[in-house]
């Protein structure tokens, strides 16, 4: 049995599914691109038929990494929403500025350091040079004009590194 390529049913971007995933028959999967669910059902040895949307109530399955990989160009992508593209931003941002967070505390002795730092009001002066560094980190990763307009860094570093009180 050889990949199949499939259309989403929302965008109509294409996709390669691996031979080892059409052994089952049937197939839910998650589109890539517009995260439309939507099932896809064949016989052994026969091509797969055009994909059915799946109903909204089931449950959401990401595609497996094998097919993301494997997306083949097809018709151009439709416009994203940029509200959309502005909650998956500022989502991953805050996972972003949250790791690096956690990151700065990690390692023997260092949240004892912080809280020592903490209670002497020497927090930034203790923690400087590494809270630069991250800042650069997650600068670099987000783009500067989010990051100076986003609150995403600010409130992990307060919350984590701070310990709730608002420093940053």
């Amino acid at each position: 049995m050889t990949a199949q390529t499939v259309t989403c049913p929302g965008c109509g971007g294409t996709f390669t599914v691996p031979p080892s995933l059409m052994e089952k028959g049937e197939l839910r999967v998650r589109c890539p691109r517009c995260d439309t669910r939507f099932r896809l059902r064949w016989r052994q040895g026969a091509e797969p038929p055009p994909a059915l949307p799946e109903p909204s109530e089931s449950p959401e399955v990401a595609p497996p990494a094998a097919e993301s990989a494997a997306s083949t160009a097809g018709p151009p992508d439709p416009a994203p929403d940029p509200e959309r593209e502005q909650r998956r931003l500022e989502r991953r941002a805050r996972r972003l500025a949250r790791a690096l967070a956690e990151e700065l505390l990690q390692g023997p002795g260092r949240r004892a350091r912080r809280d020592t730092a903490l209670a002497a009001g020497r927090l930034l002066a203790e923690f400087g040079p590494e809270i630069q560094r991250a800042w650069r980190v997650y600068v670099e990763k987000v783009g500067e004009d989010f990051a100076r307009t986003h609150p995403q860094f600010r409130d992990a570093f307060n919350e984590i590194v701070a310990d709730g009180h608002p420093l940053f």
